[in-house]
């Protein structure tokens, strides 16, 4: 897999262990988000935002918006899954038609719309030293590290402008299928086809429209937002095993969907 070496090394670098205390317990790394689909304001305004972000780059359910008001022929209930995001509550049904390797397909609170989807049957795991010497340990990716950001509140609802410098080595997924994306790795444009490692501290900014840009950041291992604009406080989570964000303002919902992935 080629390698996107980082020319930006920052502070934090050199503080980050292989134990397992300290790599899920730091607090890595910069991300500047200059558009949020709820933060509003004027120009040069800077917000502060907290980041976690899942221990590695990890596998998540592919669903597609090509939505249909009722299962297909063969299809029949065959999982209802409880998912708590954000404190909440929400009810997830899967339709299968018996073949394991057919696509499957999902519904949020069991209502409305029902989406093609590849489901994330399990969390990957990470191998990492334990500092001992005795061996690597298995980390679930579902374990986070934290980072602070900072966010530019002049924005629109629907254009995210993200510069994240990486808290460790990630592999950068493939953004074939993300032409309406500008991603760049530390100033250089990242090729359009294949994966490639990214060293610790560099600077990765995604720039484009939200959901499509928040999906990415997803396969990078973004999973919370919090951050105060407007006078409230902002909570931002996403589910990578349904692929479910919801967005909580003053710890009401203002928003719960899915987040779909790009059409190949």
């Amino acid at each position: 897999m080629p390698m996107l070496t980082s020319s930006f090394v920052t502070s934090f670098a050199s503080s980050f262990g292989t134990r397992r205390g300290l790599l899920v317990g730091a607090v890595l790394g910069s991300l500047f988000v200059t558009t949020l689909p709820v933060i509003t304001g004027c120009a040069g305004f800077v917000v502060a935002v907290e980041v976690g972000m899942s221990l590695c780059n990890d596998l998540m359910t592919q669903i597609s918006a090509a939505g249909i008001s009722a299962p297909p022929t063969g299809y029949q209930l065959c999982k209802e899954d409880d998912l708590e995001l954000a404190n909440k509550r929400y009810k997830l049904c899967v339709y299968c038609n018996g073949e394991p390797d057919d696509v499957r397909y999902v519904q949020l609170n069991c209502e409305g719309s029902l989406y093609p989807a590849v489901v994330r049957e399990s969390p990957m795991m990470l191998d990492t030293a334990d500092g001992s010497g005795a061996g690597l340990n298995k980390i679930s990716c579902d374990e986070r590290v934290k980072a602070f950001a900072y966010s530019n509140a002049s924005t629109t609802e629907t254009h995210l402008d993200a510069s994240i410098v990486l808290p460790d080595r990630r592999t950068l997924p493939d953004r074939s299928a993300y032409a309406g994306l500008t991603i760049l790795a530390d100033g250089q444009d990242v090729p359009t086809e294949g994966e490639f490692e990214l060293d610790v501290g560099t600077e990765l900014r995604i720039t484009g429209p939200f959901d499509l840009a928040a999906h990415y950041a997803a396969l990078l291992g973004v999973r919370t937002l919090d951050y105060k604009a407007d006078g409230a406080k902002w909570h931002v989570e996403i589910d990578p095993n349904y692929a479910v964000m919801t967005i909580l303002r003053n710890h009401d919902v203002h928003d719960t969907r899915f987040l779909f992935a790009p059409p190949h």
